[in-house]
């Protein structure tokens, strides 16, 4: 299962092998991987080969499960529901996150329609419309698309 959430967010994020400057100026890599606000040296690029990349974004995932199951510590949600916040925890952070305190309410109450309303009502679906919508109807409907 963990496979369909890789997939899932291996799309949303795509892939570069090469440091570059994310939308907020960050320096990332591979599927998304914050490396500082720096851009990093040939000798420092050097190191990410694509086994490490592939690695990182594991660890990263790992990282964003977490961070779910930090935030809804009690949640018995379908797997597609689940995949959807851990998607948004990927990409948000769990600080980050923790900031749509209206959806994680609506969650909370078991109102997925109102999750994914709140969650479309942000400055991450404004931003990252196509991926919001997808996120949103996972939210509402608790199934894959």
């Amino acid at each position: 299962m963990t496979d369909r959430i890789r997939a899932l967010i291996a799309e949303h994020e795509g892939f570069r092998a090469d440091p570059y400057q994310d939308s907020e100026g960050n320096w990332t890599v591979g599927y998304g991987h914050l490396i500082g606000r720096e851009q990093p040296s040939e000798a420092e690029s050097a190191l990410f080969t694509a086994d490490t990349l592939e690695n990182i974004f594991d660890a990263d995932i790992r990282q964003a499960k977490l961070d779910v199951a930090a935030i809804f510590p009690n949640a018995g949600f379908s797997y597609a529901r689940y995949a959807a916040l851990v998607d948004m925890a990927f990409q948000l952070g769990r600080g980050r996150l923790r900031g749509f305190r209206r959806m994680i309410d609506a969650i909370g109450r078991n109102n997925w329609r109102t999750a994914a309303e709140e969650a479309l009502d942000s400055d991450w679906a404004r931003a990252y419309e196509r991926r919001a919508q997808e996120i949103s109807r996972m939210l509402e409907t608790g199934l894959w698309e």
